[in-house]
């Protein structure tokens, strides 16, 4: 490949699925994370806030919050839902892990990314069937 032939840009996923009342939610979005990246996509995974293309988006959330320690620090469901919908914005499509519908917050992420934003929400196996691909929505 020259420097002149254009890099193609791998599709990136917003992992979604339960957080609340699941101790285990790290193990299970890193354990995707790591599925989704083998198979060719970017991940965004919102229990570790990182990918390149939205490493700036990122950025400017934690500028905005409040020094570590500091009363304001205690987020609440709403703050957390409203970087999820930040960090939706910047997908190709959303991967839902096991059980997302009895997440209240993963309910409302499906609904965005279908309804709203017009993009592909479907469970981790069905993308990493897709391997690396984004689906045809003819």
């Amino acid at each position: 490949m020259s420097e002149d032939t254009p890099r193609l840009v791998r599709p990136v996923l917003y992992v979604s699925g339960p957080i609340t009342g699941r101790p285990d939610f790290r193990r299970l979005f890193a354990t995707a994370e790591s599925l989704l990246t083998k198979v060719g996509y970017e991940v965004l995974n919102p229990a570790r806030h990182v990918g390149s293309r939205t490493a700036r988006a990122w950025q400017e959330l934690l500028l905005a919050m409040p020094p570590e320690g500091d009363p304001r620090w205690r987020m609440r469901w709403p703050d957390y839902m409203r970087d999820a919908l930040r960090a939706i914005t910047l997908a190709d499509g959303v991967a839902l892990l096991p059980d997302w519908e009895q997440s209240r917050g993963a309910g409302w992420e499906h609904r965005i990314a279908q309804e709203v934003l017009a993009i592909p929400a479907l469970p981790l196996d069905e993308w990493l069937g897709l391997a690396g691909e984004l689906p045809c929505l003819a």
